[in-house]
């Protein structure tokens, strides 16, 4: 039977029905453009994924959808910039759950002695190095390792052979030990009568007189006389580290100690835009291997480490 429409029945004819439902539709919220999309790549979506997609969309910092090339399509708009992954896999950022962030950034700048293999090999590195950086300043260094010494532990004999008019400090690759030589002894006055400080020990040789190896907290005798580091020249560390985790795949990181001065650089680092990276850190309580009794911890540190 034809439709027709009857005065005062409230009824409405099927155009009026298809126009509303259509306006409904069009009203409906669309979901905003992406900022990214990946295309014609393998992306990785997680465990419970079944299988690997083309394309990914972001929007801020979340991913918001993955799928096609063709689904994808769909949320890129005018200003969406379009990275084409050919064929390479897509997989969500690393997590470094232990550094020890600008100990190893600046570590960068010191001489590595990582692949040395023999007690020569480390002296020639370290010519090498010093010959590279001339002046009266310290000369740094780590990455040595026990084994490359007879009986496990260098001397100051064999670092004051490298034949440098200036003081050295040279950790070892696990930050437990540090090798001076006898002009960073001097500096720091410590004699056969100096006694090891609380939870570190100066190793000494049968005379009693010390060796130029200093373990845990007896480090800080030497490493407190070191230069402190700028405010600037801790935010370029900052950039060269965070620019070698991204190139890494690393995208977030849990850094083991931080002090006063670590979270100053990364909470100036976030003002100005820099902190590329989302971090974690502990709070330390004192410096690196110190002896020093431990600051006060103001509630801005811990602020500071959630960046």
């Amino acid at each position: 039977m034809p439709f027709r429409h009857q005065p005062g029945t409230g009824s409405m004819s099927p155009c009026v029905v298809a126009l509303l439902i259509s306006a409904a539709c069009s009203s409906a919220p669309q979901p905003p453009p992406a900022d990214l999309v990946v295309v014609n790549g393998q992306v990785y979506a997680g465990a419970n994924a079944p299988a690997l997609h083309e394309a990914l969309a972001v929007v801020g910092e979340r991913i918001v959808a993955v799928g096609t090339n063709v689904e994808i399509e769909r949320l890129r708009g005018p200003s969406t910039r379009v990275v084409d992954a050919a064929g390479r896999s897509v997989v969500p950022g690393f997590n470094d759950t232990h550094v020890h962030f600008f100990e190893g950034g600046f570590g960068a700048q010191r001489a590595d002695l990582g692949a040395a293999g023999t007690v020569d090999d480390v002296q020639a590195a370290l010519r090498a190095f010093a010959a590279s950086q001339p002046g009266e300043g310290w000369l740094l260094g780590e990455g040595w390792r026990y084994n490359v010494f007879p009986g496990g532990l260098p001397t100051r004999a064999q670092l004051d052979a490298v034949n440098l008019d200036r003081p050295a400090f040279v950790r070892c690759f696990d930050y437990h030990t540090a090798w001076v030589n006898s002009k960073a002894l001097a500096l720091a006055g410590i004699t056969r009568d100096t006694p090891d400080p609380p939870n570190g020990h100066i190793v000494r040789d049968a005379r009693g007189e010390p060796t130029g190896v200093l373990q845990e907290s007896a480090q800080g005798l030497v490493s407190r006389l070191l230069p402190a580091p700028s405010l600037e020249q801790r935010l370029t560390v900052l950039d060269a580290t965070i620019a070698r985790l991204q190139a890494a795949g690393v995208t977030s990181v849990q850094n083991a100690l931080g002090n006063r001065d670590e979270f100053e650089a990364w909470a100036e680092a976030r003002t100005r835009g820099r902190l590329a990276l989302r971090l974690y850190s502990a709070v330390s309580p004192s410096g690196l291997f110190s002896s020093d009794p431990p600051p006060p911890i103001t509630p801005a540190m811990p602020a500071a480490g959630r960046c």
